[in-house]
């Protein structure tokens, strides 16, 4: 595991708000009925609908779901698309998107190459089981991610590696890691390759969630814990940033503008998430350490 990175500072220090996540209770705002008045031709829509009806699907429906798709249940594993986006959309705008999705020819034999990619163990090959040509029109990472996710989930060690289950990696994920590594000081550096970067990513998670199993009083760690964390972070992280640092540096120029500390600059400093200044001590030590280690005397 030498070439994952190592577990970020902010995780350890939220390791008790990651642990206690409860996954199967996350939930989407749509429901398949909703979908079924938009969709009343689409035999997998009209199923799903059947199956859960005005129910708003949470992961444990899902995975309920993705379980029956590996049974070869009826149409499950069509079910499994429509689900995902349902639960992986923020507003009716969605279902014109998913128009193009759920009218191609070529959803019933990528689901099918997946399922038997599945067979393989490999998590690059089940990756890209939705990458390769023909592909499903419409139904990107973010998407298929979640179809990998809840197709594997309780899958045992003699099914799957458990050091490389497939997670979802959405856009909110992608944008949290990349603000952990820029402004929280990880060292995330994922392959170019985008199934060898998902290979990189659940290989990582699934590493920090045995050293957060070590840390944790309270019990131990999924990688999916993890991912959710992950994507609520980006709400308090990524998406309050701009604000808290575009505070700091109009503070900073009023500093240098007046040759003299401004009083806004203590505001805009004490207004910085816990996590953002730890890091920043953390980069003044190891900064510090780099320099004496090159013998920086100034002489």
């Amino acid at each position: 595991m030498s070439n994952l990175p190592t577990l970020p500072h902010f995780l350890q220090s939220h390791v008790t708000d990651v642990v206690s996540v409860t996954v199967a209770d996350h939930g989407a705002g749509q429901t398949p009925d909703a979908w079924r008045e938009r969709f009343p031709q689409c035999r997998p829509v009209l199923a799903l609908a059947e199956r859960f009806g005005a129910k708003s699907l949470t992961r444990h429906d899902l995975f309920q779901l993705g379980a029956a798709a590996r049974q070869g249940v009826g149409t499950a594993a069509q079910e499994l698309v429509v689900a995902t986006f349902i639960f992986g959309s923020r507003g009716v705008n969605s279902r014109g998107h998913a128009a193009k999705t759920l009218a191609s020819p070529n959803v019933a034999k990528v689901t099918a190459d997946v399922l038997k990619a599945l067979e393989s163990g490999n998590l690059v090959r089940l990756y890209q089981a939705f990458t390769s040509t023909p592909s499903i029109e419409g139904y990107g990472e973010s998407f298929f991610t979640k179809y990998l996710y809840f197709l594997t989930k309780g899958l045992s060690a003699e099914c799957w590696p458990l050091d490389s289950r497939p997670l979802i990696y959405d856009e909110r994920v992608h944008r949290t890691l990349t603000f952990v590594n820029t402004m929280l000081g990880a060292r995330w550096s994922p392959p170019s390759a985008p199934s060898a970067r998902y290979d990189y990513y659940c290989r990582a998670l699934g590493f920090w969630s045995e050293e957060l199993s070590a840390l944790s009083a309270s019990g131990g760690c999924e990688p999916d814990q993890i991912e959710y964390f992950l994507y609520v972070y980006a709400k308090e992280g990524v998406f309050a940033s701009p604000k808290y640092l575009r505070d700091l540096a109009c503070a900073a120029l009023k500093s240098v503008s007046s040759g003299a500390i401004h009083p806004s600059l203590a505001t805009a400093v004490a207004a910085l998430p816990e996590d953002f200044k730890a890091s920043l001590v953390e980069r003044t030590c190891e900064d510090s350490a780099a320099r004496g280690g090159r013998g920086d005397s100034g002489g």
